[in-house]
């Protein structure tokens, strides 16, 4: 029995049931899903947002994928590998053909301009010659978790129909 004076603590509650998600809007979905749009990104900003788009991928993992990430499954169908921070585990994760095919054509970016040494599917652009260090605030452990800050944010919709401009 609990004296009459005892305390509870707010995170001693139980965990309340249900979905507590932070939805995006349906108009910026809708920005972000249209192909007009998509069309006015760089490959490299494409495959990030396709990969975080379609597969479900954190920031965070999307920016810490390997050049070898795409993996067959037994059964013939490509599985995106990625590392979870959220509970530091490995998983695979079917790949659509959309994005496979940005997947290669990213790897194949990477290679023509750091080499065969780089092993980031999104390496650090600046002070990064080599490849050595995947994209985020700097230098990073493998595996890391980064943060979203230092890539660029698409402007808020402006007068007319709600584009946006994929470089601010």
């Amino acid at each position: 029995m609990l004296p009459p004076d005892a305390r509870i603590h707010r995170d001693e509650y139980p965990r309340q049931l249900g979905l507590k998600a932070n939805f995006i809007d349906e108009y910026l979905m809708e920005q972000i899903e249209s192909e007009e749009n998509l069309s006015l990104l760089d490959p490299e900003t494409l495959t990030l947002v396709l990969s975080c788009r379609d597969e479900g991928l954190r920031i965070s993992e999307a920016l810490t994928l390997k050049t070898d990430c795409l993996k067959k499954t037994p059964s013939g169908r490509w599985a995106l590998i990625h590392y979870k921070s959220k509970d530091k585990s490995f998983r695979a994760i079917p790949a659509s053909r959309v994005v496979v095919d940005a997947v290669r054509g990213q790897h194949r970016r990477v290679r023509e301009r750091f080499g065969d040494s780089c092993r980031w599917l999104f390496a650090m652009v600046s002070g990064n010659p080599d490849g050595k260090y995947p994209a985020g605030d700097g230098p990073a452990q493998e595996p890391t978790h980064l943060t979203a800050q230092s890539q660029r944010r698409p402007t808020p919709p402006g007068p007319g129909h709600g584009q946006y401009s994929a470089h601010p």
